[in-house]
């Protein structure tokens, strides 16, 4: 697996930028939300948000695959990592004599409690050694000096949790220094230290097994600053669904042993732990408000109605927070469809956008001016007047040929915050400049669209989006969703889906020879994720004024 396959697995949507440590993924931060802080390395998956003080979500490529909480899969890239190789500490600890004893005691720690840990001191006699054991063996040993607050480890040493070989059970607790893991001893409790400052977290590869088999983790920090700022990231690397957060009345375990915090007294700040539910998981119960509400919120429901009877019959209306793709053959009517759609809207009083990529504006701005006007030659004073009268809510994306997907992402969300604009119309998605390698179009797509699906919802708009189909062998044969140009995710992530059908003269000399009805062009609803209704609808066109009219006979729903 690339770095790439695993962001387009995820539907994560991104821009490449290159600089001397490789090909970076700029894409919004997966922890902050920040649209342009964050980069990882296609090469490596290495990754960083820069906002320091904020956020510097950062980390391998494994522990990006872990945030998502999947099982991390090794990159396919042309080279092999090297194990680095670890020294096992080539040291002999003294027993504790009367000097660590009262060192400990002026702790309240006891005898019997320094001597469970293996609690030694330096050869040299000048610091506390504290041992760190994995799996019965000596890999570490971590030094304090007596006379100040200063520490040190054997050099090139593997750095694992603190007395993890004593711990048994499901449950597991972590504390931020030794002296406080021994002083959770002796409130009862049996837990581990971290074996460095709260910015160094390599431990977590070292004991990831040790880690995985616990299904409750209490993570006892230092009532400070520094302390709860390691807690996000632990929470972040070690599971949400079985950390908790134990917030001491003083600073350490230790403190609120000198300060004679009782054991019941201890234990209750235990149990008062706070969990760190995921915020996107709520029991059913959470929604019963909002079921209710949108249950008796018909315009939600229904949304606006349509321009066509028929049509606003089966869909209900368009809905705000909804994606309709819209396709169909070349000259099928897509694009005029549409467009009797926004004026429609537009006399509604609705704020609609329009980025039709493939006409310029004065192209198909006349046509929705013959449209509005009903007429095939409007005057060049109903034109200004009928532009005046849509200044305030009509709007043009004035972008010809292809638009980068940033841009377009970028316009939407300014017109949607400024001008609260409640229609788009993307057309077409071929226009939109996705990637220029191949193969990577169908992820590039996906993202796109689910993007678009995304900005909906965010920004209470609907969107319609005009996607080509592919080649077929007759121009004469019904489309369906599957013949789309490109991924299927495309229909399969719309809310709405529709074909537009256009008949030939043959055709219709043929329906007419069967006793059919004729008509011009059928507007087909293949997909109806709201109410669920699908069908098709009979239209007549008007070439003159290019509008479209529903014709009414029960036949519409007939097999073409």
């Amino acid at each position: 697996m690339t770095v790439s396959e695993y962001l387009q697995r995820k539907g994560l949507y991104y821009k490449e930028q290159k600089n001397a440590s490789g090909i970076q993924a700029i894409m919004p931060c997966p922890k902050c939300g920040n649209r342009t802080s964050f980069a990882i390395n296609l090469d490596t998956g290495a990754y960083q948000c820069f906002r320091a003080n904020k956020c510097n979500f950062r980390g391998s490529f494994t522990d990006f695959q872990r945030f998502f909480n999947d099982t991390p899969q090794y990159l396919n890239n042309n080279f092999i990592r090297r194990e680095h190789k670890y020294d096992i500490p080539n040291v002999s600890l003294p027993h504790p004599n009367e000097i660590i004893y009262d060192w400990f005691d002026k702790r309240k720690i006891s005898r019997e409690t320094v001597k469970h840990f293996k609690v030694g001191f330096s050869p040299d006699g000048k610091s506390l050694a504290f041992p760190f054991y994995k799996e019965g063996e000596l890999v570490n040993v971590k030094y304090r000096l007596f006379t100040k607050k200063e520490f040190y480890k054997e050099k090139n040493c593997k750095s694992v949790l603190w007395n993890q070989d004593n711990i048994t059970g499901e449950t597991l607790y972590v504390t931020e220094g030794e002296a406080d893991c021994m002083a959770l001893y002796e409130y009862g409790i049996e837990g581990v230290s971290i074996p460095s400052g709260v910015d160094d977290m390599t431990f977590i590869e070292f004991d990831w097994d040790f880690l995985e088999k616990f299904k409750t983790i209490y993570l006892i920090m230092d009532n400070d600053k520094a302390g709860q700022s390691i807690i996000e990231n632990f929470v972040m690397r070690l599971g949400e669904w079985r950390c908790r957060n134990v917030k001491l009345p003083y600073k350490d375990v230790n403190e609120c042993l000198l300060q004679n915090l009782s054991k019941e007294e201890f234990l209750r700040y235990i149990d008062k732990a706070e969990e760190f539910n995921i915020e996107e998981l709520k029991h059913a119960d959470y929604f019963t408000d909002e079921i209710i509400s949108h249950k008796n919120d018909f315009n939600k429901l229904h949304g606006t109605i349509t321009s066509g009877a028929s049509l606003t019959k089966l869909l209900k209306g368009w809905r705000m927070e909804e994606l309709s793709v819209w396709t169909g053959m070349n000259n099928s009517g897509k694009s005029t469809y549409l467009s009797q759609e926004i004026i429609h809207l537009l006399k509604q009083g609705k704020k609609c956008c329009i980025g039709s990529f493939e006409m310029p504006p004065k192209k198909y701005l006349l046509w929705l001016c013959k449209q509005a006007l009903d007429t095939e030659y409007p005057t060049d004073i109903e034109i200004d007047s009928l532009m005046n009268d849509f200044a305030e809510n009509l709007f043009i994306i004035n972008i010809l040929g292809e638009i980068n997907k940033e841009r377009l992402f970028d316009i939407i969300e300014f017109g949607s915050k400024k001008y609260g604009i409640n229609f788009y119309v993307i057309d077409s998605l071929m226009k939109i400049n996705l990637t220029t390698d191949s193969r990577k179009i169908l992820g590039e797509q996906k993202n796109f669209v689910a993007s678009l699906k995304d900005v909906s919802i965010r920004f209470k708009c609907h969107i319609h989006l005009v996607a080509h189909p592919r080649k077929v062998d007759n121009d004469d044969q019904i489309i369906g969703k599957s013949d789309v140009a490109g991924t299927a995710d495309i229909t399969n992530l719309a809310d709405n889906v529709f074909i537009m059908y256009r008949f030939s003269d043959e055709q219709k000399a043929e329906r007419e020879k069967k006793g059919k009805e004729i008509f011009d062009s059928f507007l087909i609803i293949k997909k109806n994720r709201e109410h669920g209704e699908i069908g098709q609808i009979g239209l007549m066109f008007n070439r003159a004024t290019k509008k479209y009219y529903e014709k009414e006979n029960e036949s519409n729903r007939d097999p073409i």
